[in-house]
Formats: C-alpha cells, structure tokens, sequence
C-alpha cells in the first residue's frame, strides 16, 4: 500500500483536479482512509466483548477472530479491484487536455459514437507520444531524473517541512502503539481501549472535508501553522490526567490540530512535484521514512517497557490482561483466573 497503491492513488488525484480543488480532494482522500481504521476499532472492541470462539478444535480469541475478519476482507477488496477495476489514461485537469478512456456510449447515436472515437483517437495518439518518448531511452535516464528530481528546491523543502513537524506527527504513534497498552495495563481489557483509539479515527472521518470546504481559499501554511501548534500541545490532557477521560481529550485535542495542519500538508505537497514525475517526487520525498521509522519504534518499545511494562503473571492462559483483582489471583474480563500476580 505504502510503495504502490497510495503513491500512484496522490499522483491520481493530483492529475484529476485543479489547485482551487485539491485541498478538499485531499481531505475528502483523508477521510476516506480514517474511516477504515474507525471501523476496524469499533469491530475490534466488539469482537473483544463476544469473547472467545471455538473453531476446528482450537480456541479463537477476539484478536485472532478479528484477524480473520481482516483477512476475508482483504481478500475481498482484492477481488473487488481485479475484476472491476479499469486502467485509466491520467492527463492533468488543469492542462485543457481532454480527460480520456471513457466508455463507449451506450446510446445508438451516431453523433455520440464519432465525439468518443474522436476522444479515444486523441487519447491514443497521447499515449503513443509519451511511450515513444520514453521507449529509446538508455536505462541511465532514469537516474538522471533522479538526480534532476533531487537538484529541485521543491523536494527539498517538502523533506525539510516533514522534518519540521516529525515530532508532532510522532504522537500518531503513540497513539497506535503506546495508548492502547497503557490503557489494557493500567484499566484492563473492558474499558473499551480501542473505542478510545477511535476518537481520532472518527474525527479525521467527519472533520477534514468540513474544515476543507472553508479553508481551501486560504493560502496553506495559514491553515498548516496553527494545526501542528494545536497538535503540538496536545499531549498536556495527559499530563493533567493519565486516565482513559484524559486519553479521550488527548485524542480529540490532537485531532483538532491534525484535520487542519496533515491533509493540506499532502496536498501542498503534491502540488509542488513537476508535472510527469511526480511519482518520482513523492518516492524521493518518502525516503526519509525508511531512516526514521525504525528509530521511532525502537523508543516506543523502550517507553513500553520502562513506563508501561507488561505483566506475563497478570494474564490467563490465552494471553488475556486481567481485569478485576480476585485475592491472590485475578479475574480475566473476558473469564477465566489468572496467575497470581
């Protein structure tokens, strides 16, 4: 998803709209992909409250019932896009070019059948001029668009705004990696841990196009500013109280600063790659991710395990964190004793 289907999705989506619309086309993308992940919290707590299942013999958790569910679905979607799916010819929106690869008309109008041809005659001939453009092409040209892509001062400054806001867009890991352990290891499993994690799911749902529709006039950074200051100082709600209601007000205080500052950020951002080579563009501007990435996991990793330490002897034997302390022992929320802490 990250190499492939995303990248070529933004360079899509940058091709099929004007800068007057892009803002919102990008908060519109935002939403999209945020609603995944507010659905997979709320089936996940659900799936959590049904408690185990018995299948072939062996014992399903709710995680690992969930992980199927995640399976089938993939698959689905896998399906879904191999049989229905169509190649499109991509020209940019805001060029005058005509947008191509339209189906055929289902009427027996004559007039309408010769306007397609026309359209598909031009298209094609399109098409045949970039691929001929590129097919003599020693295999060296393509690193020297690399190197022309890395002399651009645009590239640059997209890679110096990432960054910039790297420690403010590190809280979505914590969010992911961080909140749910802390709030299973200090509240147990019934206190709705991922419907917690959902508030800002939810949030980047509802929010992004609203927010877009009344600042994609506005010049970016007008917008960026202030939501990385919000998202900055979230963290203060738990600092004041490390509690779920704290977690819950941390979440949608970050989200406040995140729906205005990330979807324009993108957007700004696509805007800035050269027309042809902005795969190439957001590539180049991505590999920094590949450097931080397993940095930023590692301190997560040491911040669970120094503030927020696992407890072997406090699960039953499936693995479940208890929830309700039982004299020596204590109880599962989902049934069953656990060791003695």
């Amino acid at each position: 998803e990250a190499l492939l289907a995303t990248g070529l999705y933004r360079v899509a989506l940058k091709k099929l709209t004007t800068p007057k619309t892009r803002a919102f086309a990008f908060a519109v993308e935002y939403a999209t992909f945020n609603l995944s992940g507010a659905l997979a919290d709320v089936c996940i707590d659900a799936f959590r409250r049904r408690g185990d299942a018995l299948l072939f013999g062996e014992v399903y958790t709710p995680t690992r019932q969930f992980l199927v569910l995640t399976f089938v679905v993939v698959c689905a979607s896998w399906l879904l896009v191999a049989l229905h799916l169509r190649d499109e010819s991509v020209v940019e929106a805001d060029d005058g070019s005509p947008v191509a690869s339209a189906p055929p008309p289902t009427s027996y109008s004559l007039t309408a059948w010769r306007a397609w041809q026309t359209r598909e005659a031009a298209r094609q001939a399109a098409t045949l001029r970039v691929v001929a453009s590129h097919a003599g092409g020693r295999p060296s040209a393509k690193w020297s668009d690399v190197a022309a892509t890395l002399r651009t001062r645009e590239i640059w400054r997209v890679v110096a705004m990432s960054l910039a806001v790297f420690g403010v867009a590190k809280q979505w890991t914590e969010v992911d990696q961080l909140l749910p352990p802390f709030l299973e290891r200090q509240f147990g499993e019934g206190g709705g841990i991922f419907l917690v994690h959902s508030v800002g799911m939810w949030g980047c749902f509802l929010l992004p196009p609203i927010v877009a529709a009344f600042t994609s006039d506005s010049e970016a950074f007008r917008i960026i500013v202030p939501g990385v200051w919000i998202m900055a100082t979230s963290p203060i709600a738990m600092i004041v109280s490390p509690t779920a209601p704290g977690a819950v007000v941390w979440e949608a205080w970050l989200t406040a600063g995140e729906v205005l500052w990330s979807p324009r950020q993108q957007a700004w951002a696509v805007s800035l790659a050269p027309p042809g080579r902005e795969g190439l563009f957001l590539a180049l501007a991505s590999l920094k991710d590949l450097f931080l990435a397993w940095p930023s996991t590692v301190l997560v990793g040491w911040l669970n395990r120094e503030f927020n330490p696992n407890c072997p002897g406090c699960r039953d034997e499936l693995g479940r964190f208890c929830a309700v302390a039982a004299g020596d022992a204590c109880v599962s929320a989902a049934g069953g004793t656990c060791a003695a802490a």
